[in-house]
């Protein structure tokens, strides 16, 4: 019998335990169980009747976190913060142990993390250390055709050019090309780098990143192997990636990257964490406080979320048996 798969509730204040609940009550999420909810039983419960779904769990509830909910819905709490962080740390640890055959992620804010002690950009950040991996970790979106992956994360833009070295880049297009093949069966997988500035600097015209950083580290990717092609203008790289040209994209920084995929695919694009040792995926959208209570969240990226978990989590049992 296949692990299940660890589902964490997220900040019980926004959407994440809605959609946790609505996607196991759908067929196409069903058939990548068995399943934990990873959190607080009172939490999934309030949900529930606040929502009118089944009073009873679609799949086992591991009760890691007791919180006064109370139907706290729409707003940033620390005790709820502070419930999701842990519910995140739990299932990690648990898969970390093998116990779950990997972990799907509810949505938490940054600022709750801070609130709740973790001083971490994000979910990536906190599982990575969590894994003993800091540095290794590499985000990846998957939606709407597209793989796209970040050379910078959560970055003020006017902190973005002086991220662009040479050394970072490397270490993106070496986890890429490893996490490609490992987790999505993409022996030699071809990587476009896009540009960071317009038409790829014009020759230092428009800036010089791509002649003093990205270039040289492409060319050192490819003299180990990595078949990874640029700096491509942005304006134009998602097209030819589209069309079939790449595998996925390497995005110099967030909005870059993530804009046109989230245009193609804002209700079912899935966040996967490559150079982790262990499975984690989330569906690519916040918590919503706006709508949170109201019943109108759609499970559709978590559903994808979790189809996606099980079928890395697959793969890597195979090459490893």
């Amino acid at each position: 019998m296949k692990l299940p798969l660890a589902l964490t509730m997220g900040d019980p204040a926004g959407i994440g335990p809605e959609v946790a609940l609505k996607a196991l009550l759908r067929p196409q999420a069903r058939a990548a169980g068995p399943f934990l909810l990873v959190g607080s039983r009172r939490v999934f419960g309030e949900t529930a009747r606040r929502l009118s779904l089944p009073s009873e769990p679609p799949a086992e509830v591991l009760d890691c976190t007791p919180v006064d909910f109370a139907g706290r819905f729409g707003a940033l709490h620390p005790d709820l913060a502070e419930a999701a962080a842990r519910a995140a740390e739990e299932a990690a640890r648990l898969a970390l142990a093998g116990k779950v055959a990997g972990m799907v992620t509810a949505p938490l804010t940054k600022e709750g993390l801070h609130l709740a002690g973790r001083p971490y950009p994000g979910h990536t950040e906190m599982l990575a250390v969590l894994c003993n991996c800091l540095g290794q970790e590499l985000m990846l979106l998957v939606g709407g055709g597209l793989r796209v992956a970040l050379v910078t994360t959560h970055l003020a833009i006017a902190e973005v050019p002086a991220a662009i070295t040479a050394e970072r880049i490397g270490r993106r297009l070496e986890a890429l090309a490893a996490g490609l093949a490992r987790d999505f069966g993409l022996a030699a997988p071809r990587i476009g780098v896009l540009a960071l500035n317009p038409h790829a600097g014009e020759g230092g015209r428009f800036g010089n990143e791509e002649l003093t950083q990205i270039a040289p580290a492409l060319e050192a990717a490819r003299a180990h192997g990595i078949a990874a092609t640029g700096p491509l203008p942005a304006d134009s790289a998602f097209h030819r990636a589209l069309q079939g040209e790449y595998d996925a994209i390497l995005a110099m920084y967030h909005d870059q990257g993530l804009a046109v995929l989230k245009a193609l695919a804002f209700d079912t694009g899935v966040n996967a964490t490559l150079g982790l040792p262990i499975v984690r995926t989330s569906p690519d959208h916040g918590t919503a406080y706006d709508i949170a209570g109201k019943g109108t969240a759609s499970p559709n990226s978590m559903i994808a979320a979790i189809k996606l978990a099980r079928e890395i989590s697959d793969r890597r049992a195979r090459t490893t048996a």
